[in-house]
């Protein structure tokens, strides 16, 4: 992984993308600067919720955040509210689980 890492500090220095690259521990990437999330659950890896993070972060977006500060908010926020949702009704959680729990995770 460690030249996809070095490629993805280049892109984002060469073109003004942000990066989110989930897995074990997010790497967010943005300006060729990484910081890493360790929030989550593995039963984070149900469809739906990497749609859940874009719209999480996207709404930071809108509420005028920085792309890299929004990516990387939005990325904690989606594995803490993964982790209350695993929480209350274990590994088989689903996206809408997860979504639901998102107020309890910004109060």
């Amino acid at each position: 992984m460690g030249r996809l890492q070095r490629t993805l500090s280049n892109i984002s220095e060469e073109t003004g993308a942000v990066v989110t690259l989930t897995g074990n521990v997010d790497e967010i990437v943005a300006d060729g600067e990484r910081e890493r999330n360790e929030t989550g659950t593995s039963a984070l890896t149900v469809a739906g919720t990497g749609d859940t993070m874009a719209g999480i972060t996207a709404s930071l977006l809108g509420q005028g955040m920085d792309r890299g500060d929004a990516a990387e908010l939005g990325a904690w926020i989606l594995g803490k509210s993964g982790e209350l949702a695993t929480a209350e009704y274990g590994p088989g959680v689903l996206a809408t689980d997860v979504i639901d729990r998102i107020p309890d995770t910004i109060r």
